[in-house]
Protein backbone atom coordinates (compact mmCIF):
# COMPACT_ATOMS: atom_id res chain seq x y z
CA UNK A 1 0.00 0.00 0.00
CA UNK A 2 1.38 3.17 -0.94
CA UNK A 3 2.48 5.27 2.05
CA UNK A 4 2.79 8.91 1.78
CA UNK A 5 5.40 11.24 3.51
CA UNK A 6 4.54 13.33 6.81
CA UNK A 7 4.89 15.82 4.66
CA UNK A 8 4.32 15.50 0.72
CA UNK A 9 7.77 17.00 0.75
CA UNK A 10 8.97 18.19 -2.89
CA UNK A 11 12.49 18.71 -2.89
CA UNK A 12 14.36 21.58 -4.93
CA UNK A 13 10.89 22.13 -6.28
CA UNK A 14 11.34 19.23 -8.40
CA UNK A 15 11.00 15.62 -6.70
CA UNK A 16 7.83 14.64 -5.11
CA UNK A 17 8.60 12.26 -2.75
CA UNK A 18 5.87 9.43 -3.57
CA UNK A 19 6.41 6.33 -0.90
CA UNK A 20 9.49 5.34 1.28
CA UNK A 21 10.70 2.20 0.30
CA UNK A 22 13.88 1.35 2.15
CA UNK A 23 15.71 3.10 5.48
CA UNK A 24 18.59 3.30 7.67
CA UNK A 25 21.30 3.90 9.72
CA UNK A 26 22.11 6.60 6.68
CA UNK A 27 19.15 7.71 4.67
CA UNK A 28 15.52 6.89 3.70
CA UNK A 29 15.28 6.21 0.00
CA UNK A 30 11.70 7.29 -1.62
CA UNK A 31 9.78 6.12 -4.59
CA UNK A 32 9.34 9.59 -5.82
CA UNK A 33 8.39 11.38 -9.03
CA UNK A 34 10.14 14.39 -11.30
CA UNK A 35 8.21 16.49 -12.02
CA UNK A 36 10.17 18.12 -14.65
CA UNK A 37 11.18 14.94 -16.24
CA UNK A 38 7.56 13.55 -15.53
CA UNK A 39 9.05 9.83 -14.52
CA UNK A 40 9.61 7.92 -11.65
CA UNK A 41 12.97 7.53 -9.87
CA UNK A 42 14.74 7.21 -6.53
CA UNK A 43 15.63 9.51 -3.78
CA UNK A 44 17.78 8.91 -1.27
CA UNK A 45 18.05 11.75 1.62
CA UNK A 46 20.11 11.71 3.92
CA UNK A 47 18.89 11.47 7.35
CA UNK A 48 18.34 13.71 9.55
CA UNK A 49 20.60 13.60 12.60
CA UNK A 50 23.09 13.13 10.35
CA UNK A 51 23.03 15.90 7.83
CA UNK A 52 24.73 18.74 10.68
CA UNK A 53 27.55 16.05 10.45
CA UNK A 54 30.07 17.77 7.85
CA UNK A 55 31.77 14.39 7.97
CA UNK A 56 28.53 12.49 6.94
CA UNK A 57 27.26 15.13 4.63
CA UNK A 58 30.78 14.75 2.49
CA UNK A 59 30.17 11.16 2.29
CA UNK A 60 27.12 11.08 1.31
CA UNK A 61 28.36 13.68 -1.42
CA UNK A 62 31.21 11.35 -2.59
CA UNK A 63 28.76 8.60 -3.10
CA UNK A 64 26.94 10.95 -5.44
CA UNK A 65 30.15 12.13 -7.46
CA UNK A 66 31.19 7.95 -7.33
CA UNK A 67 28.48 6.27 -8.89
CA UNK A 68 27.62 9.43 -11.22
CA UNK A 69 30.48 9.28 -12.73
CA UNK A 70 30.63 4.95 -12.98
CA UNK A 71 28.48 4.35 -16.36
CA UNK A 72 27.47 0.79 -16.95
CA UNK A 73 24.09 -1.40 -17.63
CA UNK A 74 25.22 -3.34 -14.64
CA UNK A 75 25.59 -0.62 -12.22
CA UNK A 76 22.11 1.24 -10.74
CA UNK A 77 22.31 5.06 -12.54
CA UNK A 78 22.68 7.97 -10.51
CA UNK A 79 20.92 11.24 -12.11
CA UNK A 80 21.62 14.28 -9.61
CA UNK A 81 22.20 15.51 -6.07
CA UNK A 82 20.88 18.66 -4.40
CA UNK A 83 20.19 19.99 -0.95
CA UNK A 84 16.26 20.63 0.66
CA UNK A 85 15.53 21.33 3.42
CA UNK A 86 18.97 21.67 4.49
CA UNK A 87 19.29 17.86 3.81
CA UNK A 88 21.31 16.62 0.91
CA UNK A 89 19.72 14.04 -1.62
CA UNK A 90 20.95 11.85 -4.44
CA UNK A 91 18.64 10.97 -7.47
CA UNK A 92 18.72 7.40 -8.77
CA UNK A 93 17.15 4.67 -11.32
CA UNK A 94 14.42 3.11 -9.93
CA UNK A 95 14.35 -0.50 -10.33
CA UNK A 96 11.65 -2.97 -10.02
CA UNK A 97 12.44 -6.28 -8.86
CA UNK A 98 14.30 -8.02 -5.71
CA UNK A 99 17.72 -8.24 -4.14
CA UNK A 100 19.99 -11.33 -4.55
CA UNK A 101 19.49 -11.16 -0.37
CA UNK A 102 15.24 -11.76 -1.02
CA UNK A 103 16.13 -14.01 -3.74
CA UNK A 104 17.72 -15.94 -1.23
CA UNK A 105 15.62 -15.90 1.41
CA UNK A 106 12.41 -16.52 -1.81
CA UNK A 107 14.65 -19.54 -3.38
CA UNK A 108 17.76 -20.51 -1.40
CA UNK A 109 20.36 -21.66 -3.27
CA UNK A 110 20.42 -20.98 -7.18
CA UNK A 111 21.48 -23.26 -9.99
CA UNK A 112 25.48 -23.01 -10.92
CA UNK A 113 24.61 -21.07 -14.53
CA UNK A 114 22.56 -18.67 -12.94
CA UNK A 115 25.00 -17.83 -10.08
CA UNK A 116 27.74 -17.81 -12.97
CA UNK A 117 25.81 -15.03 -14.85
CA UNK A 118 25.07 -13.05 -12.05
CA UNK A 119 28.64 -13.05 -10.87
CA UNK A 120 30.01 -12.26 -14.19
CA UNK A 121 27.74 -9.05 -14.68
CA UNK A 122 28.78 -8.31 -11.22
CA UNK A 123 32.45 -8.71 -11.42
CA UNK A 124 31.93 -6.61 -14.79
CA UNK A 125 30.38 -3.53 -12.70
CA UNK A 126 32.66 -3.75 -9.75
CA UNK A 127 35.88 -4.18 -13.41
CA UNK A 128 34.16 -0.62 -14.56
CA UNK A 129 34.86 1.16 -10.72
CA UNK A 130 38.40 -0.54 -10.42
CA UNK A 131 39.37 1.43 -13.53
CA UNK A 132 37.93 4.83 -12.69
CA UNK A 133 39.72 4.37 -9.04
CA UNK A 134 36.66 3.11 -6.59
CA UNK A 135 36.19 0.30 -4.81
CA UNK A 136 32.44 -0.53 -3.67
CA UNK A 137 33.85 -2.10 -0.26
CA UNK A 138 30.46 -3.51 0.42
CA UNK A 139 29.57 -6.16 -2.27
CA UNK A 140 26.91 -8.39 -0.46
CA UNK A 141 23.29 -10.03 -1.50
CA UNK A 142 21.22 -6.77 -0.80
CA UNK A 143 23.64 -4.36 -2.64
CA UNK A 144 22.68 -6.69 -5.98
CA UNK A 145 19.60 -6.08 -7.67
CA UNK A 146 17.81 -8.38 -10.15
CA UNK A 147 15.45 -6.62 -12.19
CA UNK A 148 11.75 -7.52 -13.57
CA UNK A 149 13.69 -7.72 -16.95
CA UNK A 150 15.98 -9.96 -15.86
CA UNK A 151 19.44 -7.43 -15.64
CA UNK A 152 21.30 -7.57 -12.91
CA UNK A 153 21.97 -4.37 -11.23
CA UNK A 154 25.03 -3.53 -8.25
CA UNK A 155 24.01 -0.56 -5.87
CA UNK A 156 25.20 1.70 -2.61
CA UNK A 157 28.65 3.13 -3.26
CA UNK A 158 27.67 4.97 0.30
CA UNK A 159 30.75 3.61 1.67
CA UNK A 160 32.51 3.73 -1.77
CA UNK A 161 36.31 5.01 -1.95
CA UNK A 162 38.90 6.16 -4.23
CA UNK A 163 40.92 3.46 -4.91
CA UNK A 164 44.67 4.89 -3.97
CA UNK A 165 44.58 6.76 -0.92
CA UNK A 166 41.05 6.60 0.57
CA UNK A 167 39.78 9.49 2.39
CA UNK A 168 40.04 9.24 6.08
CA UNK A 169 36.30 10.13 6.93
CA UNK A 170 36.03 6.99 8.44
CA UNK A 171 38.11 7.21 11.73
CA UNK A 172 40.90 5.35 12.73
CA UNK A 173 40.59 1.69 13.28
CA UNK A 174 37.13 1.74 12.00
CA UNK A 175 36.20 -1.25 9.63
CA UNK A 176 33.46 -0.80 7.00
CA UNK A 177 31.39 -3.74 5.02
CA UNK A 178 29.31 -6.39 6.05
CA UNK A 179 30.67 -8.75 8.67
CA UNK A 180 29.53 -11.79 6.27
CA UNK A 181 30.96 -10.52 3.13
CA UNK A 182 34.09 -9.11 4.73
CA UNK A 183 37.73 -9.37 3.34
CA UNK A 184 40.06 -10.47 5.74
CA UNK A 185 42.19 -7.36 4.82
CA UNK A 186 39.34 -5.26 5.91
CA UNK A 187 38.31 -7.24 8.80
CA UNK A 188 41.98 -6.40 10.06
CA UNK A 189 41.41 -2.86 10.01
CA UNK A 190 43.07 -2.33 6.60
CA UNK A 191 43.04 -0.48 3.79
CA UNK A 192 40.36 -2.15 1.05
CA UNK A 193 41.57 -2.55 -2.43
CA UNK A 194 39.80 -3.55 -5.58
CA UNK A 195 41.25 -7.23 -4.73
CA UNK A 196 39.08 -6.62 -1.62
CA UNK A 197 35.71 -6.49 -3.46
CA UNK A 198 37.15 -9.59 -5.39
CA UNK A 199 36.80 -11.13 -1.29
CA UNK A 200 33.32 -10.46 -1.13
CA UNK A 201 32.01 -10.85 -4.79
CA UNK A 202 33.23 -14.25 -3.67
CA UNK A 203 31.63 -14.54 -0.38
CA UNK A 204 28.33 -13.84 -2.31
CA UNK A 205 29.07 -16.22 -5.19
CA UNK A 206 29.61 -18.99 -2.27
CA UNK A 207 26.08 -18.18 -0.23
CA UNK A 208 24.11 -18.32 -3.96
CA UNK A 209 25.93 -21.64 -4.63
CA UNK A 210 25.50 -23.11 -1.79
CA UNK A 211 22.58 -21.71 0.38
CA UNK A 212 25.16 -20.42 3.16
CA UNK A 213 27.43 -17.79 3.66
CA UNK A 214 31.33 -19.08 4.37
CA UNK A 215 31.28 -18.14 7.41
CA UNK A 216 28.38 -17.10 9.75
CA UNK A 217 29.12 -16.77 13.57
CA UNK A 218 27.13 -15.79 16.83
CA UNK A 219 28.44 -12.20 16.60
CA UNK A 220 29.64 -10.26 13.72
CA UNK A 221 33.44 -9.73 15.44
CA UNK A 222 33.44 -13.66 15.71
CA UNK A 223 32.50 -13.39 11.84
CA UNK A 224 34.81 -11.22 10.60
CA UNK A 225 37.87 -12.95 12.48
CA UNK A 226 36.10 -16.23 11.11
CA UNK A 227 37.51 -14.23 7.60
CA UNK A 228 40.77 -13.92 8.82
CA UNK A 229 42.00 -17.30 10.52
CA UNK A 230 39.90 -19.84 9.21
CA UNK A 231 40.22 -21.67 5.96
CA UNK A 232 37.33 -21.36 3.58
CA UNK A 233 34.95 -25.12 3.56
CA UNK A 234 35.55 -26.44 0.28
CA UNK A 235 33.00 -24.82 -2.23
CA UNK A 236 32.02 -28.21 -3.01
CA UNK A 237 31.73 -30.02 0.29
CA UNK A 238 28.62 -28.05 0.40
CA UNK A 239 27.40 -27.78 -3.04
CA UNK A 240 28.83 -31.54 -4.17
CA UNK A 241 27.25 -31.08 -7.78
CA UNK A 242 28.96 -27.58 -8.17
CA UNK A 243 31.00 -27.54 -11.32
CA UNK A 244 34.71 -27.51 -10.63
CA UNK A 245 35.69 -24.53 -12.76
CA UNK A 246 32.73 -22.45 -10.67
CA UNK A 247 34.35 -23.60 -7.73
CA UNK A 248 37.95 -23.19 -8.27
CA UNK A 249 37.05 -18.98 -9.40
CA UNK A 250 34.93 -19.09 -6.45
CA UNK A 251 37.29 -20.38 -4.22
CA UNK A 252 40.67 -18.56 -5.84
CA UNK A 253 38.76 -15.27 -4.80
CA UNK A 254 38.11 -16.07 -1.14
CA UNK A 255 42.25 -16.68 -0.86
CA UNK A 256 43.33 -14.92 2.31
CA UNK A 257 46.11 -13.44 0.95
CA UNK A 258 45.11 -10.36 -1.90
CA UNK A 259 48.17 -11.78 -4.34
CA UNK A 260 46.41 -14.90 -4.45
CA UNK A 261 43.06 -13.42 -5.56
CA UNK A 262 42.31 -13.34 -9.76
CA UNK A 263 44.02 -10.31 -10.83
CA UNK A 264 41.13 -8.38 -11.82
CA UNK A 265 37.23 -8.30 -11.40
CA UNK A 266 37.80 -8.46 -15.72
CA UNK A 267 39.78 -12.01 -15.29
CA UNK A 268 37.37 -13.02 -12.57
CA UNK A 269 33.98 -12.02 -15.00
CA UNK A 270 35.78 -13.47 -18.25
CA UNK A 271 35.73 -17.34 -16.22
CA UNK A 272 32.65 -17.19 -15.14
CA UNK A 273 31.30 -16.54 -18.47
CA UNK A 274 32.84 -19.85 -19.48
CA UNK A 275 29.83 -21.11 -16.95
CA UNK A 276 27.09 -19.11 -17.75
CA UNK A 277 24.89 -19.39 -20.82
CA UNK A 278 23.42 -16.29 -22.48
CA UNK A 279 20.28 -16.86 -20.65
CA UNK A 280 19.80 -19.30 -18.22
CA UNK A 281 17.43 -18.34 -15.49
CA UNK A 282 13.94 -18.92 -16.52
CA UNK A 283 12.39 -16.42 -14.43
CA UNK A 284 14.45 -13.98 -16.81
CA UNK A 285 13.74 -15.74 -20.25
CA UNK A 286 11.09 -13.20 -21.57
CA UNK A 287 11.37 -11.67 -25.19
CA UNK A 288 10.01 -8.35 -25.33
CA UNK A 289 8.37 -7.06 -28.61
CA UNK A 290 9.77 -4.41 -30.31
CA UNK A 291 7.58 -1.35 -29.74
CA UNK A 292 5.03 -3.33 -27.39
CA UNK A 293 5.54 -2.26 -23.97
CA UNK A 294 4.87 -4.97 -21.34
CA UNK A 295 4.19 -7.34 -24.09
CA UNK A 296 6.17 -11.14 -24.71
CA UNK A 297 6.51 -12.96 -27.93
CA UNK A 298 4.89 -15.86 -28.42
CA UNK A 299 4.82 -19.06 -30.91
CA UNK A 300 1.45 -19.93 -31.47
CA UNK A 301 0.22 -23.45 -32.00
CA UNK A 302 -3.16 -22.44 -33.31
CA UNK A 303 -5.22 -19.66 -34.49
CA UNK A 304 -7.33 -17.61 -32.50
CA UNK A 305 -10.35 -19.49 -33.96
CA UNK A 306 -9.00 -22.71 -32.57
CA UNK A 307 -7.70 -24.50 -35.88
CA UNK A 308 -4.05 -25.55 -36.69
CA UNK A 309 -2.18 -22.46 -38.40
CA UNK A 310 -3.03 -22.55 -42.15
CA UNK A 311 0.00 -24.21 -44.63
CA UNK A 312 1.28 -21.40 -46.59
CA UNK A 313 3.30 -22.66 -49.68
CA UNK A 314 6.61 -20.16 -49.93
CA UNK A 315 7.25 -19.98 -54.26
CA UNK A 316 9.57 -22.67 -55.70
CA UNK A 317 13.02 -21.34 -56.41
CA UNK A 318 14.28 -22.14 -60.04
CA UNK A 319 17.44 -24.81 -59.63
CA UNK A 320 20.35 -23.59 -60.35
CA UNK A 321 22.35 -25.21 -63.42
CA UNK A 322 23.88 -28.29 -62.98
CA UNK A 323 27.01 -26.77 -63.58
CA UNK A 324 26.87 -24.25 -61.19
CA UNK A 325 25.88 -26.48 -58.27
CA UNK A 326 29.06 -29.15 -59.31
CA UNK A 327 31.23 -25.53 -58.91
CA UNK A 328 29.49 -25.27 -55.63
CA UNK A 329 30.48 -28.62 -54.61
CA UNK A 330 33.77 -28.26 -55.42
CA UNK A 331 34.59 -25.08 -53.43
CA UNK A 332 33.15 -26.43 -50.24
CA UNK A 333 35.30 -30.13 -50.50
CA UNK A 334 38.45 -27.45 -50.83
CA UNK A 335 37.53 -25.42 -47.99
CA UNK A 336 36.81 -28.25 -45.87
CA UNK A 337 40.13 -29.78 -46.75
CA UNK A 338 41.63 -26.27 -46.04
CA UNK A 339 39.89 -26.20 -42.30
CA UNK A 340 40.27 -30.14 -41.48
CA UNK A 341 44.30 -29.16 -41.88
CA UNK A 342 44.03 -25.94 -39.95
CA UNK A 343 42.25 -27.94 -36.97
CA UNK A 344 44.85 -30.68 -37.41
CA UNK A 345 47.66 -27.66 -36.84
CA UNK A 346 45.82 -26.24 -34.11
CA UNK A 347 45.17 -29.79 -32.02
CA UNK A 348 49.09 -29.99 -32.23
CA UNK A 349 49.97 -26.76 -31.91
CA UNK A 350 52.16 -26.97 -34.56
CA UNK A 351 54.87 -28.22 -32.03
CA UNK A 352 54.84 -25.22 -30.18
CA UNK A 353 55.65 -25.96 -26.61
CA UNK A 354 54.47 -24.39 -23.42
CA UNK A 355 56.86 -23.95 -20.09
CA UNK A 356 55.72 -25.55 -16.89
CA UNK A 357 55.05 -22.91 -14.22
CA UNK A 358 55.78 -22.89 -10.39
CA UNK A 359 52.89 -24.41 -8.44
CA UNK A 360 54.59 -25.50 -5.28
CA UNK A 361 53.31 -23.48 -2.50
CA UNK A 362 50.31 -22.39 -4.56
CA UNK A 363 46.44 -23.10 -3.40
CA UNK A 364 44.58 -25.90 -5.06
CA UNK A 365 42.05 -23.13 -7.00
CA UNK A 366 45.21 -21.12 -7.62
CA UNK A 367 46.74 -24.09 -9.61
CA UNK A 368 43.59 -24.49 -11.44
CA UNK A 369 43.40 -20.95 -12.45
CA UNK A 370 47.08 -20.95 -14.01
CA UNK A 371 46.67 -24.48 -15.68
CA UNK A 372 44.06 -23.51 -17.56
CA UNK A 373 45.80 -20.13 -18.35
CA UNK A 374 48.89 -21.98 -19.83
CA UNK A 375 46.80 -24.87 -21.06
CA UNK A 376 47.91 -27.68 -19.32
CA UNK A 377 46.00 -30.19 -17.59
CA UNK A 378 46.45 -30.25 -13.96
CA UNK A 379 45.70 -34.12 -12.21
CA UNK A 380 45.99 -33.80 -8.59
CA UNK A 381 47.16 -36.33 -5.72
CA UNK A 382 47.22 -36.00 -1.98
CA UNK A 383 49.24 -36.46 0.64
CA UNK A 384 49.27 -36.08 4.30
CA UNK A 385 51.35 -33.02 5.36
CA UNK A 386 51.99 -30.38 7.89
CA UNK A 387 51.28 -27.59 5.40
CA UNK A 388 47.52 -26.38 5.14
CA UNK A 389 44.74 -28.06 3.21
CA UNK A 390 44.94 -28.09 -0.29
CA UNK A 391 48.46 -26.45 -0.79
CA UNK A 392 50.81 -27.55 -3.86
CA UNK A 393 53.94 -29.73 -2.31
CA UNK A 394 55.24 -31.43 -5.20
CA UNK A 395 54.83 -31.19 -9.19
CA UNK A 396 56.00 -33.56 -12.07
CA UNK A 397 57.52 -31.81 -14.25
CA UNK A 398 59.37 -29.44 -12.63
CA UNK A 399 58.70 -26.03 -13.27
CA UNK A 400 60.42 -24.49 -16.56
CA UNK A 401 60.00 -27.78 -18.30
CA UNK A 402 58.69 -27.71 -21.67
CA UNK A 403 55.45 -29.29 -22.93
CA UNK A 404 52.78 -29.57 -25.22
CA UNK A 405 49.76 -27.79 -24.80
CA UNK A 406 47.10 -30.38 -22.91
CA UNK A 407 50.00 -32.53 -21.62
CA UNK A 408 49.39 -33.15 -17.84
CA UNK A 409 51.08 -31.83 -14.84
CA UNK A 410 51.04 -34.22 -11.89
CA UNK A 411 50.24 -31.97 -8.17
CA UNK A 412 50.77 -33.31 -4.59
CA UNK A 413 48.95 -31.26 -2.54
CA UNK A 414 48.69 -31.89 1.02
CA UNK A 415 45.30 -33.55 3.28
CA UNK A 416 47.33 -31.84 6.66
CA UNK A 417 45.80 -28.29 7.97
CA UNK A 418 48.72 -26.26 9.83
CA UNK A 419 47.46 -24.31 13.19
CA UNK A 420 47.03 -21.01 12.18
CA UNK A 421 47.24 -18.09 15.16
CA UNK A 422 44.35 -15.36 15.79
CA UNK A 423 44.99 -12.08 14.72
CA UNK A 424 44.26 -9.93 17.40
CA UNK A 425 40.96 -8.23 16.58
CA UNK A 426 40.70 -4.73 14.58
CA UNK A 427 41.24 -1.96 16.83
CA UNK A 428 38.22 0.25 18.47
CA UNK A 429 35.54 -1.10 20.60
CA UNK A 430 34.92 -4.65 18.84
CA UNK A 431 32.52 -3.36 16.20
CA UNK A 432 32.91 -4.70 12.75
CA UNK A 433 31.72 -1.33 11.12
CA UNK A 434 30.32 2.51 11.57
CA UNK A 435 26.74 2.55 11.88
CA UNK A 436 25.22 1.03 9.31
CA UNK A 437 26.78 -1.82 8.92
CA UNK A 438 26.84 -3.70 12.29
CA UNK A 439 24.20 -6.25 10.98
CA UNK A 440 26.17 -9.60 10.74
CA UNK A 441 24.66 -9.83 7.36
CA UNK A 442 21.07 -9.56 8.54
CA UNK A 443 19.75 -6.84 6.26
CA UNK A 444 17.24 -4.61 6.71
CA UNK A 445 14.70 -2.50 5.22
CA UNK A 446 11.56 -3.50 3.17
CA UNK A 447 9.51 -2.30 0.15
CA UNK A 448 10.08 -2.62 -3.76
CA UNK A 449 12.41 -0.42 -6.34
CA UNK A 450 16.15 0.44 -5.59
CA UNK A 451 16.62 -0.25 -1.91
CA UNK A 452 14.33 -3.53 -1.46
CA UNK A 453 16.04 -5.14 1.00
CA UNK A 454 18.72 -2.49 1.55
CA UNK A 455 20.58 -2.87 5.04
CA UNK A 456 21.54 0.30 5.33
CA UNK A 457 21.27 4.11 3.97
Amino acid sequence: MMREPETAQVLSGRYRLEERIASGGMGTVWASHDETLDRRVAVKVLNEGLSHDERFVERFRREALAAAGLAHPNIAGVFDYGEGGGRPYIVMELLDGETLAERLRRKGALEPPVVARIGADVADALATAHQAGIVHRDVKPANVMLTSRGDVKVMDFGIAASAVGGTGLTGTGMVMGTARYLSPEQASGGSATPASDLYSLGAVLYELLTGQPPFDRDTALATAMAHVKDPVPPVRERRPDAPPHLASVIEASLAKDPAGRPASADDVAKALRAEAPAQSDADTAVLPVPGATGATLELPTEQAAGGPPERVSAPRRPRPPPRVSRSLVLVALALAVILAIALAVALTGSGKQVKVPAFRGKTRAQAVLLAERLGVQPVFRAQESSAPAGTVLQQRPRAGTEVLPGSDVILVVSKGTAATAAPSPPSGSGDTGDGDHHDNGKDKGKGKGHGKGHGHY
